[in-house]
């Protein structure tokens, strides 16, 4: 069951907000974060409070300060107030002291962050916003990380929620940035920061009315600081929205006052979001369902997935399967959006795979479009000439497969991952079906003309030897070896002047060059030559890394400082570390797949699964 992630409506819309009534909001969003993670609700032992000092944050302070006055769930928890200074004003240092100082008067723990102006110098006045949020967010991931803290609570209210909504709808967005803002969230802007990820933001004030925030800081006497930049609507989109929500000040009190069209006010717009996100659980809960009745396996050392489709799921709609498609994009892709244009095209790929008789009409197409049949339709012939055959066995979306079934499968690259779709006859303890493998697209080759897309990371000495490495956006990879004397030979190599630097790229051309002469140590436990240890690599690489997604895997290397003559480039393979395979020359390293592909609470490895039936099978 998919966990609706939509606002915990308060129970009134006036007056102050209670204690009591902010520890069912807190513990609404609570459980939903840990609906998502399919596992039984914890109460944190500390949870982090963003506050800017507005009236939302201030509101949030006080009402969690105030929850240790009485038996709740949260009476026991440490609440600490992270306060950003982002010096874009005058004030801007002097309010966000004075901010700390009124969180350590409430009882609560603070922290005051401040962002560099070194970090606005190279923005333009309309990425100020944006840059200021990247900053404060990568703030909170640090003090979070440092204080052992994976709860993070905001102060975005229905307001915020309102004001979000009509601003992407103005923008064209999709339904899933029309359902608004998610009262439960990973941290956002903190993508290359390790163990980010496991940082849940919290929004229990999403059905809650701004104007509730300011009668209850209003009633406790509590003071707040209002941002004048927020009022000038030339400076942000949002600015402009927000005053355009904002009714006009009126000579005399009107009961309700009419100033925009019913679709266009607060609640409307609620309502709207939140019939998007029920809309959009559904659309979750029916992926996990098709999901669950694939053989999934997701190839960790190499990040991937094979899934495959019984014939039966094929013939349900084609929006359904590009939901699909766009749930394994984002598990595989380096890319952070995933383009449902896109994965529609995968779709009518997938949907179009040639049939292992030989035959020219799309065996999807006409077999269950026309005669809703899961079998081939017998009483259709349509011989191809011998040009004919030869023609369609040329075309570059079509490669044919030779094993124990011969078969054509339709190739296509989008969203930056290769999709192969290969059309199976049935088997022992197989159905009828389509195999879909995917994987990261090969970097671009560098020539005269252009450069590789390959991505770089250099692995600095100077830094913590243990640093955590974000590799395409894919991998998260680590030296874990000797980090006091660098016993290593890369190490040694880098201190001695013998390398330039010591990097982690794709298994591109150019890196892989002087791979088959040199080969590679396996291990430090074998006495196999080079050439014999790269023999045995590549027979591993047959089924751990099939098709192209072997050009795509991290490797380390040497830039060495006198290169050979006779080899065109500088560039030495050290190891592949997902693989393990490097020995003494590369040293101890520890990974992880960024992603990870889950179905129904199940996360798919190695071995071939059927979520739905709990069997493994071969693919």
């Amino acid at each position: 069951m998919a966990a609706l992630r939509s606002p915990i409506r308060a129970i009134s819309q006036t007056g102050p907000l209670a204690a009591t009534e902010f520890v069912s909001l807190l513990r609404g969003v609570l459980d939903q974060a840990y609906a998502l993670k399919n596992k039984p609700v914890e109460i944190p032992k500390q949870i982090g409070i963003a506050v800017s000092g507005g009236i939302d944050s201030m509101a949030l302070a006080h009402l969690a300060h105030k929850l240790s006055s009485f038996k709740n769930e949260f009476q026991v928890t440490d609440f600490r107030a992270m306060v950003v200074n982002h010096g874009l004003r005058k004030e801007s240092t002097d309010e966000a002291e004075s901010v700390v100082e009124q969180m350590e008067r409430m009882g609560l723990h603070a922290s005051l962050l401040t962002i560099p102006i070194s970090a606005f110098s190279s923005c333009s006045h309309l990425k100020v916003e944006g840059t200021a949020r990247i900053e404060r967010y990568r703030l909170f991931a640090r003090t979070c990380q440092q204080y052992g803290i994976s709860h993070l609570i905001t102060g975005h209210h229905a307001n915020d929620q309102a004001e979000t909504v009509l601003m992407r709808l103005v923008g064209g967005s999709g339904t899933a940035g029309l359902a608004g803002i998610s009262p439960v969230a990973k941290l956002p802007e903190c993508e290359d920061i390790y163990g980010a990820d496991d940082i849940v933001v919290l929004r229990p004030f999403l059905g809650v009315f701004k104007n509730r925030l300011r009668e209850t800081l209003t009633t406790e006497k509590i003071s707040w600081h209002e941002d004048p930049t927020n009022k000038n609507v030339g400076l942000t989109p949002r600015n402009a929205i927000r005053a355009l929500l904002t009714p006009p000040p009126l000579s005399k009190p009107t009961p309700n006052p009419q100033f925009l069209p019913k679709a266009l006010t607060t609640t409307s717009l609620l309502n709207f979001s939140s019939s998007i996100a029920a809309s959009n659980a559904k659309t979750k809960e029916l992926v996990d369902w098709y999901l669950s009745r694939c053989v999934l396996r997701h190839i960790h050392v190499s990040n991937v997935i094979e899934a495959y489709i019984p014939l039966y799921l094929l013939g349900m709609p084609l929006k359904l399967l590009t939901r699909v498609l766009a749930h394994l994009a984002a598990v595989i892709s380096p890319m952070d959006r995933i383009d449902l244009v896109q994965m529609s095209r995968v779709a009518k790929n997938i949907l179009e795979t040639t049939d292992p008789l030989g035959k020219s009409y799309s065996y999807v197409n006409n077999d269950i479009e026309n005669t809703g049949s899961s079998t081939p339709n017998e009483g259709v012939e349509r011989p191809e000439t011998e040009k004919e055959v030869q023609k369609r066995k040329n075309k570059k979306d079509f490669r044919p497969h030779v094993g124990k079934i011969g078969y054509y499968g339709g190739v296509i690259t989008e969203n930056n991952i290769f999709w192969e779709a290969v059309y199976c006859k049935p088997a022992k303890n197989r159905v009828e079906g389509v195999l879909l493998t995917c994987y990261r697209q090969p970097y671009i080759r560098k020539s005269a003309k252009r450069q590789t897309d390959a991505p770089e990371v250099t692995v600095d000495p100077n830094e913590d030897p243990n640093k955590w490495y974000l590799f395409d956006g894919r991998f998260w990879l680590r030296y874990s070896g000797d980090t006091k004397d660098h016993t290593e030979a890369f190490w040694a190599r880098l201190e001695n002047g013998y390398t330039n630097r010591v990097f982690i790229t794709g298994t591109r051309k150019e890196v892989m060059y002087r791979l088959e002469n040199d080969g590679i140590q396996y291990d430090v436990t074998t006495d196999l030559s080079g050439k014999q240890m790269l023999s045995r690599l590549k027979m591993r690489f047959k089924g751990e890394a099939p098709g192209k997604s072997r050009t795509v895997l991290p490797v380390l290397c040497e830039e060495e400082s006198n290169p050979v003559r006779r080899w065109k480039v500088p560039y030495r393979v050290l190891g592949f570390p997902t693989f393990g395979v490097g020995g003494d020359m590369m040293g101890q390293w520890e990974w992880k797949v960024k992603k990870q592909l889950v179905v129904g609470g199940v996360v798919i490895g190695n071995i071939p699964i059927t979520v739905g039936s709990g069997k493994t099978l071969p693919l």
